[in-house]
């Protein structure tokens, strides 16, 4: 039995009751407050106490945020409230059930529909008449009911599986730091400071003119996960990059180690070509007394916790570079050093390996909610 299709406007309509933010005393909802996709909505969220103008809604409606509508929320509060008027509240009639509506709203085929309409450029708004225009499906009030419990238990299942996941992710994560702990803690290693085996230089802490092709500029936000983030890269010119590395040349082998804002992030560099860095410490080989360059990698990853404590700063944590050449690192012998690093390496390929399987499934799992809405709303005409 096919259902009747009708326009969302003819189920539930816009309820614009305007309330005084300054004098009024009920809860407030901010934009922020609002999870995407589960609609979950996070009261300890809030960050202000609300603009002079609000809507009011209480346990009956839907609230839908027409701001940047692809992110998807749709929220159904349990209390009386009062919220921006980017977050409009919809009132269902007598003939659909809240929980189905929302549920509609929500599929990914409803934000395919809003955004070729939206208002905005930069920040854009869902045309709330093009979206009561919508044609959805409306089977019974019954029909309804048993569509929306039945959706809702199947993301509380997908919900569950994603939390399994989500450990399962944390705990194989933190091997690494184990493996870390474990060779680091407790042994009798010989300590010397970095300096006496590490020639420690840093980058430009200027800001040089940026052009539209260039040398690459690394900063500390471009050292992630061990890698070279390229997305967000700036670019100077050849000569600005002749005189930075006059100074502070990077070679293949070198190490790169953030020394403002998340202090860190260690790079053993593999190079393809040249670029300088800014606000990067330059961690290099002494030819007079030799080093394993993959020992000291692991080893700052493993001190990363230690120079984060000693960073100072207000807005952005600062590492002086002569904290780090003094500070005293183990130095085992070379053999150690390298069977060390031999080590880790093997652990961090077998996490990584483990890491990379659970992200999958995490991916399959993600998709789950998109595909569960599709298929319920499904019928044919």
């Amino acid at each position: 039995m096919s259902w009747d299709m009708v326009r969302l406007g003819d189920v539930c309509s816009e309820d614009k009751t305007v309330v005084d933010g300054k004098s009024s005393s009920i809860p407030y909802l901010g934009l922020e407050m609002i999870e995407s996709v589960t609609g979950e909505i996070d009261w300890s969220e809030n960050t202000v106490e609300g603009i002079s103008t609000c809507y009011s809604f209480d346990a009956r409606h839907i609230l839908y945020r027409k701001l940047r509508p692809y992110l998807n929320k749709v929220a159904l509060p349990t209390k009386v409230g009062r919220c921006s008027t980017e977050i409009i509240p919809l009132l269902p009639k007598n003939t659909s059930c809240r929980e189905y509506i929302a549920y509609l709203l929500r599929r990914k085929e409803t934000i395919d529909y809003v955004m070729p309409e939206n208002t905005g450029s930069r920040m854009p708004r869902a045309d709330m008449k093009h979206l009561l225009d919508m044609e959805i499906p409306l089977p019974p009030i019954n029909e309804q009911r048993r569509i929306a419990a039945e959706i809702e238990r199947q993301l509380a299942a997908v919900e569950k599986a994603k939390q399994a996941a989500m450990e399962q992710l944390a705990a194989a994560q933190a091997l690494n730091a184990a493996y870390l702990r474990e060779v680091f803690e407790g042994n009798d290693w010989e300590k010397a400071r970095a300096s006496d085996f590490l020639d420690i230089r840093d980058g430009t802490h200027d800001t040089p003119k940026y052009v539209e092709r260039g040398y690459p500029l690394i900063t500390s936000k471009n050292l992630k996960n061990g890698k070279i983030d390229y997305s967000d890269i700036k670019y100077i010119s050849e000569a600005d990059h002749n005189a930075i590395s006059q100074r502070s040349r990077v070679d293949n082998g070198d190490i790169l180690f953030a020394m403002i804002g998340s202090i860190g992030n260690p790079v053993i560099v593999k190079k393809e070509f040249d670029f300088s860095v800014k606000n990067v410490a330059i961690f290099k080989p002494l030819p007079s007394n030799p080093v394993n360059m993959n020992y000291i990698y692991y080893c700052l990853i493993y001190l990363q916790e230690t120079f984060m404590a000693y960073s100072s700063g207000g807005i952005q944590s600062f590492l002086p570079l002569t904290y780090l050449r003094q500070y005293e690192l183990s130095k085992p012998p070379l053999d150690e050093q390298l069977k060390v690093a031999e080590q880790l390496e093997k652990q961090y390929a077998k996490t990584e390996n483990v890491v990379t399987k659970i992200q999958a499934q995490l991916e399959i799992i993600n998709a789950m909610p998109a595909a569960i809405l599709r298929q319920a709303f499904s019928v044919q005409m």
